[in-house]
C-alpha cells in the first residue's frame, strides 16, 4: 500500500539545507564588509599618523608615508592633505571580489597636535 509520500522527507531536507545554506552565505557576505570597514578605519588611523610623523617634511613626503602605512594595512590612500603639523587622510578598503560591485568602504582621519591646548598635560 502507497500512499504517496514516498520521498518528501528528501524534499524537505533539501529545501531545509537551502535555507542554511542562503543564510550561511549572507552572515558571511555582512560579515566580510564589517571586517573590510575595520580595516577601512584601522588603515585611516595609522596613515593619518604617519603623515603626521613625517608633516615636517612637507606634503609629498607626509602622504608618502601614509600611502605606505595604507598599503600595509591592506588600503589605499584615496586623500591626503597636511596643513602645518596636521594631517587629515582617507583611505578606501577594497572588497573581495564577490562585492565589488559595492561601494568600497572608507575612513578619514585627523591627525596632529590637539587645537586649544598648551601641549601641557594635566
Amino acid at each position: 500500500m502507497t500512499t504517496g509520500e514516498e520521498g518528501s522527507a528528501s524534499v524537505m531536507v533539501l529545501a531545509v539545507s537551502l535555507v542554511v545554506l542562503v543564510v550561511a552565505l549572507a552572515v558571511t557576505g555582512a560579515s566580510t564588509a564589517i571586517a573590510a570597514g575595520h580595516r577601512a578605519r584601522t588603515g585611516a588611523d595609522l596613515a593619518a599618523l604617519a603623515a603626521a610623523a613625517h608633516a615636517a617634511a612637507g606634503t609629498e613626503v607626509a602622504c608618502g608615508a601614509a600611502a605606505e602605512i595604507a598599503s600595509a594595512n591592506a588600503t589605499r590612500v584615496v586623500a591626503c592633505s597636511v596643513t602645518g603639523a596636521e594631517a587629515v587622510v582617507t583611505v578606501a578598503a577594497e572588497l573581495p571580489r564577490p562585492m565589488a560591485g559595492l561601494a568600497e568602504p572608507r575612513s578619514t582621519a585627523r591627525a596632529g597636535p590637539v587645537s586649544g591646548t598648551d601641549g601641557r598635560s594635566s
